[in-house]
């Protein structure tokens, strides 16, 4: 199944745009905050989200997640715009933020706590400009207890924004 997304403001691009900086997505699909057609703003104050397929862990001893992601938020060092990562135990149900607190649960850890979005509160996010593309990767989220093996697993990307753009593969 595909990934889905929900609320406002994301689009899907394939990696021939040209869209952010000088280089295209390593591969497959990049999902971005509109706009999808490389207009330079969008709507503000809208939250967006892609969210995972299921993901069935029955069986697994381990879980990392790993993604690249290109941010140009409201200014180099803004904390206004940004985007953090949720993970659901229970396919959806329910979700919690992982690294809600900075802790180095993913690496690098999220910039700073958001302020003034509105969105989702003031959540520890990704919100600060990057000079490219950036890899983060996550410790195990078994042994952090995010998840446990059996449980039907679900990723979501959340984006709250005034205006900024953020693209995620």
């Amino acid at each position: 199944a595909p990934w889905t997304i929900s609320g406002s403001n994301w689009g899907i691009r394939d990696t021939m745009d040209t869209y952010g900086p000088d280089t295209c997505a390593f591969f497959g699909y990049q999902y971005a905050g509109i706009p999808s057609t490389d207009i330079p703003e969008y709507p503000g104050n809208q939250t967006g989200y892609l969210i995972s397929p299921t993901i069935d862990i029955t069986g697994w001893d381990s879980l990392f997640l790993s993604f690249n992601y290109w941010g140009d938020f409201e200014a180099a060092a803004s904390n206004f715009d940004g985007g953090i990562i949720e993970i659901s135990a229970n396919n959806g149900a329910t979700w919690v933020q992982v690294d809600s607190l900075a802790e180095g649960h993913l690496n690098p850890t999220y910039d700073a706590e958001l302020s003034g979005t509105g969105q989702i509160g003031t959540p520890w996010a990704y919100c600060y400009d990057t000079p490219g593309w950036v890899s983060v990767s996550s410790l195990d989220l078994i042994d952090l207890a995010y998840a446990s093996p059996g449980d039907q697993v679900k990723i979501r990307f959340i984006f709250a924004f005034f205006k900024s753009i953020i693209i995620i593969q």
